[in-house]
């Protein structure tokens, strides 16, 4: 609890197969207590507004897209499950 956390943000239709497999990636193949996520579709703003860690994120080129950051500030997005993996793996 002492380290850094991990924000991740996913834009992407939330009932989409390419959405649900980033947010699986994060939530569910390793433990990792110090990550919060949070999901929107694109162009949701009440999302964006309630939720800062969305804010001025958008879909690379209308594919789910990911952003790992630390204190709002981001790595490159991620649209695959690999990208994302070595991002949060540091």
């Amino acid at each position: 609890y002492v380290g850094p956390s991990d924000e991740v943000a996913i834009i992407g239709e939330p009932s989409s197969d390419q959405t649900r497999t980033l947010a699986a990636e994060v939530t569910g193949s390793v433990y990792r207590p110090n990550v919060v996520m949070a999901v929107a579709a694109p162009g949701d703003d009440r999302a964006s507004l309630m939720v800062p860690l969305l804010r001025d994120r958008d879909a690379t080129n209308g594919a789910p897209t990911a952003y790992v950051c630390q204190r709002f500030v981001c790595k490159l997005p991620a649209t695959d499950v690999a990208t994302l993996r070595a991002q949060l793996e540091r």
